[in-house]
């Protein structure tokens, strides 16, 4: 599926460009310079995020604050003002089907059950929602394999350093995507609890204020399930585990090389950011995203059909449009 010019229009409709420099950290730039002088070079990550609004207040991942990043929540107010009606507060159960062809969805509203009824459905729940809904309707076939996109986070601690007001995943190195599978990117935990979960006491306890870090995200295995009742299976294979060492340290190096005591090094347990590959091209929908089931479509990172190892929303976004244009 070539879907180059709607990514395209995608990436100019959300201004996506490379984060603007003056938005790094001391930690942030600190990674940056120790990656050129050992020949990791990074380059600031593009992203939607419009320069002149933002603060640098490191709070991407809990909703910008200042309205500067690009929100997919405008395209609801753009579909209302088209005449669609949106419906919140609505579990989708599964779809209904009527002779072969999708005619609606079973949807929960509180202790209600509310059908609502279309000629054609689109399924966009997600990696881990879709396979479900799906096989709630009958199509088994989904949710027998999953990638998450699965990384690893390095961190270390240096007094005169810190990332913690930059935006999150101001950088990246994708050198190593083709030859080992894994990316590298600035990445701290939000918030000392994450930390806790992510790396023990350890974690909880090193001061954020003082901490720089690396996630080195990778190009997982396909291996891992979702289940109709919601169970999330995840494996990691050989392959995968080899791929986050590496990733690691890789990452250790350049943290080192930025003024990190090697005895403060501490690397995360295994994190999943991006389910998908549950509902796979090929597999459980067609080339032009149709299930087996006439009428009933998937159109989200569920129908990938392997792990990109790379942030997705763009490909996501870019199938929409073309997925909207042909229905």
């Amino acid at each position: 599926i070539d879907i180059n010019e709607e990514m395209n229009a995608f990436l100019s409709e959300a201004g996506v460009k490379p984060l603007d420099e003056r938005l790094l950290s001391s930690g942030g730039r600190a990674i940056w310079e120790a990656g050129e002088r050992i020949g990791i070079p990074f380059r600031l990550m593009p992203k939607a995020i419009d320069s002149r609004k933002c603060t640098g207040c490191g709070r991407c991942p809990f909703g910008c604050p200042e309205a500067a990043r690009w929100n997919p929540m405008d395209g609801l107010v753009r579909a209302e003002a088209a005449g669609a009606t949106i419906h919140y507060g609505v579990e989708v159960e599964e779809v209904l089907i009527e002779q072969g062809r999708a005619i609606g969805v079973r949807s929960a509203m509180g202790k209600s059950i509310v059908d609502f009824y279309a000629e054609t459905v689109i399924l966009a729940a997600g990696g881990i929602g879709t396979p479900i809904i799906l096989q709630k309707s009958g199509i088994d076939e989904a949710g027998k394999q999953l990638f998450m996109d699965v990384f690893v986070t390095v961190v270390g601690s240096n007094p005169d350093l810190s990332q913690v007001l930059e935006p999150t995943m101001s950088l990246v190195n994708d050198q190593f995507h083709t030859s080992d599978g894994f990316i590298l990117s600035p990445y701290i935990p939000v918030h000392p609890k994450v930390a806790f979960a992510e790396f023990g006491p350890a974690g909880m306890l090193m001061k954020r204020k003082h901490m720089i870090g690396l996630m080195a995200k990778t190009k997982d295995d396909l291996q891992g399930s979702v289940s109709a009742d919601g169970k999330v299976s995840k494996i990691l294979t050989e392959a995968d585990k080899s791929r986050l060492e590496k990733g690691a340290e890789t990452a250790k190096k350049i943290l080192i090389e930025a003024g990190v005591k090697p005895s403060s090094l501490l690397v995360s347990k295994p994190q999943g950011a991006h389910p998908g590959g549950t509902a796979a091209i090929g597999q459980v929908v067609d080339e032009k995203l149709e299930t087996r089931i006439k009428g009933l479509y998937v159109c989200d990172a569920s129908v990938f059909p392997e792990a990109p190892g790379l942030p997705p929303i763009v490909p996501i976004v870019g199938l929409a449009k073309w997925l909207g244009k042909r229905i």
